[in-house]
């Protein structure tokens, strides 16, 4: 994440609205973003509610989580996301908390969206609040 922040000199004329941009730039956040859900799952806590994802500081954070509706197999994407949600270095692999069995499930988050990244049986209940990672420049 590349920052621009311009020099305040002292006793400069306008240095509040320039400090103001300064603060501004050093923080971007995109708020909440719901996710689009694809394929044979619905959300988590209500059926038509997608999880949601927030871009901090070049940092994405998601939450909420989805149940599975059908089998999905490997490989397949669940969420679509907007580029400035996806993963830097071109994909990244994280563990959510696989409610129903009580472990932990792996997901890849990657061109396009996130990702199954094994089997995930039909009824499966998946939580990725707590998921953090790097998103990519945009």
């Amino acid at each position: 994440m590349a920052v621009n922040l311009t020099e305040i000199t002292h006793g400069q004329a306008g240095w509040d609205k320039t400090a103001n941009s300064n603060f501004n730039a050093l923080n971007q956040d995109t708020g909440l973003v719901r996710l689009t859900m694809v394929g044979a799952i619905k959300g988590l806590y209500q059926a038509e509610n997608a999880p949601l994802a927030r871009r901090v500081n070049g940092v994405v954070h998601l939450t909420s989580g989805i149940i599975s509706t059908g089998t999905i197999p490997a490989d397949t994407k669940i969420l679509s996301m907007p580029d400035e949600l996806l993963g830097a270095d071109g994909g990244i692999t994280a563990l959510c908390q696989d409610v129903t069995n009580k472990g932990a499930f792996p997901v890849t988050i990657k061109t396009g969206g996130l990702f199954v990244a094994k089997d995930l049986a039909c009824g499966t209940s998946l939580n990725f609040a707590g998921i953090t990672y790097l998103g990519k420049d945009v």
